[in-house]
């Protein structure tokens, strides 16, 4: 839990962690921290009176999940049910449900050049590797015109492979509101989300999903691979070597 939150410390007391993970941390991260600690205390709970032990995964998806809907409650004048089936807000990577494909998708910047890459990952509801794709934009863009550059990139690609239904996630919040929103956006990152927008319409079976960092690892890594390759790098059926590792979360 202390990792997915960035903080670490030896401290005497549980409060003293809290005191300092409050003081140090970041407002979210702060509410992921508390989140999963009534988690744990819901598990052990569950663990005296029902003898029944949730697996670590299970508890962290739950925490997450369950911050997620309260935020969005918080912003709407009603509370919307979520998906169960799309666990937002895991921190955890989840299958999709049987017969569906899951395409997590994130960005990387290079330092040494003006240029972007994103990454992508398909995996089936039997959590098998299919596909993996990275490519680069040019050009300074902002954080969340960046990750919706990527899933714009991706749901081209996708317009020619045979992967749907699908879920395309991401853990890039502000991008996953505003591509689930009716609301148009004047400015550049708008055109771009309408772009993504009308991408998905064509494409008809494609569903969209938030999750946290930890769960969007692989499609991090195959970005940050992108940042490093002179062209576009695709590989299908058999993953890359560095990828191996990473598919497991």
């Amino acid at each position: 839990m202390v990792s997915l939150v960035g903080f670490a410390g030896n401290f005497v007391t549980f409060g003293a962690w809290l005191d300092a993970l409050f003081t140090r941390c970041s407002i979210e991260d702060s509410c992921l921290a508390a989140m999963v600690c009534w988690g744990l205390w819901q598990n052990r709970n569950t663990k005296v009176w029902r003898h029944v032990v949730g697996r670590v995964p299970q508890v962290l998806n739950k925490a997450g999940q369950d911050l997620f809907q309260w935020q969005r409650a918080r912003q709407l004048s009603h509370i919307t049910q979520m998906p169960a089936d799309l666990t937002l807000g895991s921190f955890c990577w989840k299958r999709p449900r049987v017969g569906w494909f899951k395409c997590n998708v994130d960005v990387a910047t290079s330092r040494a050049t003006t240029r972007i890459s994103y990454g992508t990952v398909i995996r089936s509801s039997e959590g098998q590797f299919l596909a993996t794709k990275c490519g680069s934009l040019v050009g300074n863009f902002e954080a969340r015109e960046a990750e919706a550059l990527g899933v714009r990139e991706v749901l081209s690609w996708l317009k020619n492979t045979q992967f749907f239904p699908i879920i395309i996630e991401t853990d890039c919040l502000q991008v996953f509101n505003a591509l689930i929103d009716s609301k148009d956006y004047q400015n550049g990152f708008g055109l771009i989300i309408s772009d993504c927008r009308a991408l998905a319409h064509c494409l008809k079976e494609v569903t969209f999903s938030f999750v946290r960092r930890s769960a969007n690892t692989a499609a991090h890594v195959v970005a940050k691979v992108g940042c490093s390759l002179s062209g576009p790098g695709e590989w299908r059926h058999v993953p890359p070597p560095w990828l191996f590792s990473h598919l497991s979360v």
